[in-house]
């Protein structure tokens, strides 16, 4: 996921300041990681492109928290943007190698 984030925010011309990975237990047989990514002086247009890149491309990860904070000196951009993306996944090392069925 971190490499999808790296490629897509160069596609589209944001600048990435930070990238934090972060994971736990979601109980059931299951994980939760999240990633943490920060933005400086990102436009709205290539925001929205990126953010609905992730989404579609990053294999059931959603957005859990986005915060955005204008810029005074330019119009239709952000000063920062923080997004906090987070997927759950079956943890087949918890439940053995042939899984277990979890309802």
């Amino acid at each position: 996921m971190k490499k999808l984030i790296q490629e897509r925010s160069a596609k589209n011309g944001i600048r990435l300041g930070y990238l934090s990975e972060s994971g736990g237990d979601a109980g059931r047989g299951f994980r939760e990681k999240a990633l943490t990514m920060r933005f400086g002086n990102v436009k709205h247009a290539s925001l929205v492109t990126f953010l609905a890149e992730i989404e579609r491309m990053g294999e059931g990860a959603t957005f859990k928290e986005i915060k955005l904070r204008p810029s005074d000196k330019l119009d239709g951009c952000y000063a920062s943007a923080e997004c906090v993306v987070s997927w759950r996944f079956f943890d087949e090392k918890a439940n053995g190698k042939m899984g277990r069925k979890v309802r």
